[in-house]
């Protein structure tokens, strides 16, 4: 009896080795360059999240594995793709044929597909929120908000011109982010 219990465990090892195996040779079965693996069970999370800045780790994957190579988020294979070219066939010109997206954490949680256009999983749903927002952002409505962009914009740049003659550095990147408050609150 403890044999077979044995033997059991055993071929259990084997079959969960054989299926992780199995799932991290995605990228390569498909012949996409990946970095190496730093975790099994956090995949290249973990060296995301360790890493000073994410984006300069990406940027530093690019140079290595070239314009699209492969991360795993955990166990979920993750395509990243650096080619403006590609993304554009993909998102605009193909996009009937890659509608579906990857639903966001909030959009699980709170379960309710319909919260905004980038949780859009059908060709249907995109469809619907296009509809909906088309008429939103037609070009006479964008010539009118030119105005208001530019005042804050200027605003932006008497801000800049002021930091900018202290001889320390700054975070342009929360300067950024007034600034679309600024133009989203004008």
């Amino acid at each position: 009896m403890t044999m077979v219990f044995i033997l059991l465990i055993l071929i259990f090892v084997i079959l969960v080795c054989c299926l992780i195996h199995h799932r991290f040779s995605y990228f390569s079965r498909r012949s996409i360059p990946s970095p190496p693996l730093s975790s099994l069970i956090f995949g290249h999370l973990s060296k995301l999240w360790s890493a000073h800045s994410y984006s300069d780790q990406l940027r530093t994957w690019s140079r290595q594995f070239g314009p699209v190579y492969g991360l795993f988020e955990g166990l979920r294979p993750l395509y990243v793709i650096s080619d403006i070219d590609f993304v554009q066939e993909v998102f605009v010109s193909q996009f009937t044929r890659f509608c579906a997206r990857r639903t966001p954490l909030l959009t699980r949680v709170l379960g309710n597909q319909r919260l905004h256009v980038l949780a859009a999983n059908s060709a249907e749903q995109w469809k619907r929120h296009r509809t909906v927002l088309n008429p939103t952002f037609t070009g006479s409505k964008l010539r009118r908000l030119i105005p208001t962009v530019e005042s804050c914009m200027d605003a932006f740049m008497e801000k800049l011109t002021e930091t900018m003659t202290a001889p320390t550095s700054i975070n342009i990147y929360a300067m950024y982010e007034r600034l679309t408050m600024d133009v989203i609150c004008e």
